[in-house]
């Protein structure tokens, strides 16, 4: 009998532990990993996203690199939120400061989208640069990226 109990829980605890890894550990690593992609593509891609100089005035090979850059911005907005709801206990989790409040991840998901669509504003540029830059900093404040720290 003691035997059988020893395996029984012994199964249990396995199931239990597979359990945890698959459906909170595995889907929390890839949201970090796709909040640290945005992060590298924010800082990586700055230039591009605060820099207009009209599209009529840009070659075609600038243009490409303004659609290749939307349509990444546009993707990586796409994930945030199903990677993070994917997250089993994603309401307990959060409310133990484990993870972001998914009212955050909603705002960073719009400020991606305005960033994607604001490589194509022309309009005023300087007002579109401002507004790129304040989006971009605010995704970095509630994914809570800091760019500016040092790693010591």
């Amino acid at each position: 009998m003691g035997i059988a109990m020893a395996i029984i829980s012994s199964v249990v605890i396995f199931i239990f532990g597979q359990f945890i890894l698959e459906f909170v550990i595995k889907p929390i690593s890839e949201q970090r990993k796709l909040i640290s992609e945005i992060g590298f593509e924010l800082t990586y891609n700055s230039g591009k996203l605060y820099a207009h100089k009209g599209w009529e005035k840009m070659g075609d090979e600038e243009k490409d690199e303004r659609k290749s850059l939307h349509n990444k911005f546009r993707y990586l907005a796409s994930k945030l939120k199903p990677v993070s709801t994917s997250i089993s206990l994603y309401g307990f989790l959060s409310l133990l400061k484990i993870l972001l409040p998914i009212d955050d991840i909603i705002s960073a998901e719009g400020r991606l989208i305005g960033l994607s669509n604001g490589v194509f504003d022309t309009q005023k540029q300087d007002e579109a640069r401002g507004y790129q830059y304040k989006s971009a900093d605010e995704v970095r404040k509630l994914l809570r990226i800091n760019h500016k720290k040092s790693l010591k």
